[in-house]
């Protein structure tokens, strides 16, 4: 140890366990329990939490946070501005924000969150543009005009934040997945494109055992195709295609068949672009959306993205890249 360096020492006889250990785990025990039966009796799907695929736990949105609020008694305190970057020239505003929860019989701060947002963020950095037909991806041209929509964005996730925090909450639910989502466009639902592909993919086979399969390749309960979002419908179609290359029509658990690859392309054109006959050389098309795509531009995507992309794709997969 070197000259003038001190070891802190610590008191041996100090025990952090609590002196009424008994009521800290009452309390624990009721707060779990009350928790429980909110999530189970009072807070509603898609209004309070939602549930978002690829993660463990459901996410809490604002209107739940809320509703924890007011049983528990809580308020929000006068919010922090703790961080800003704001550069006119550049269209960057960035803002990090501190949120207190208060007590509301005590007067006791009981938490404090942390929530920051800012215009470089996919979803507040590019503009949805739809070009010949196909949306695309372009970057936001005014980013000036999202300032006040980030700092009540930084807030609500400050808010988020410390309603987890106070409530133990966050042994149920995570935050802000449903901002990820939107950013990277995991849950953009289905084109109609996509699920009219997977529909070809599948054939005859009954509705259940095709909602059965798919619920099994995305990992969650889906029940119609109009629930499918378009990483999930890339995912289907990919599965699928690569089960039955190689067997000609395979059987599905139902014990239907759909059609192989060389089935589905032979007619795809004719199906999807207004009945036009299809020629003696299988169409090609999009993994992502099912459009019809040339084979340069198989070639392209897959060299370039791993997987045959149409052009708006191939531009959307660049910008989330």
């Amino acid at each position: 140890m070197s000259e003038g360096t001190q070891m802190a020492v610590i008191d041996s006889s100090y025990s952090i366990l609590p002196r009424n250990m008994e009521a800290q785990i009452s309390e624990a025990i009721n707060m779990r329990n009350a928790l429980d039966r909110l999530f189970k009796e009072v807070m509603v799907l898609d209004v309070d939490f939602g549930r978002i695929p690829g993660t463990d736990k459901p996410t809490l949105y604002k209107p739940g946070a809320e509703l924890l609020c007011k049983i528990f008694k809580l308020s929000q305190g006068k919010s922090d501005v703790l961080e800003k970057d704001v550069d006119w020239e550049k269209g960057i505003f960035s803002y990090t924000v501190g949120m207190p929860l208060i007590h509301i019989d005590s007067g006791l701060q009981i938490a404090y969150g942390m929530g920051s947002a800012n215009s470089r963020e996919k979803k507040n950095r590019y503009r949805s543009q739809e070009v010949d037909g196909k949306k695309i991806q372009i970057e936001n041209s005014d980013p000036a005009d999202l300032q006040n929509t980030l700092v009540k964005m930084a807030n609500k996730r400050a808010f988020v934040d410390a309603v987890l925090k106070a409530t133990g909450a966050s042994r149920y639910f995570t935050q802000d997945m449903e901002d990820f989502g939107t950013m990277t466009g995991q849950f953009e639902k289905a084109s109609s494109k996509q699920r009219d592909f997977i529909k070809k993919l599948f054939g005859s086979a009954p509705e259940a055992d095709m909602l059965a399969e798919i619920s099994s390749i995305c990992g969650r309960e889906v029940k119609s195709l109009d629930d499918i979002h378009r990483n999930e419908a890339s995912k289907i179609i990919d599965v699928k295609k690569k089960s039955s290359s190689g067997s000609g029509k395979q059987s599905n658990g139902g014990g239907s068949s759909y059609p192989s690859d060389d089935d589905f392309f032979a007619g795809y054109d004719e199906g999807m672009a207004g009945g036009a006959a299809a020629t003696n050389a299988p169409a090609l098309a999009c993994v992502d959306c099912g459009a019809t795509i040339t084979k340069a531009e198989q070639g392209f995507s897959t060299s370039k993205f791993g997987r045959a992309l149409c052009r708006a794709c191939q531009t959307a997969a660049k910008q989330s890249a």
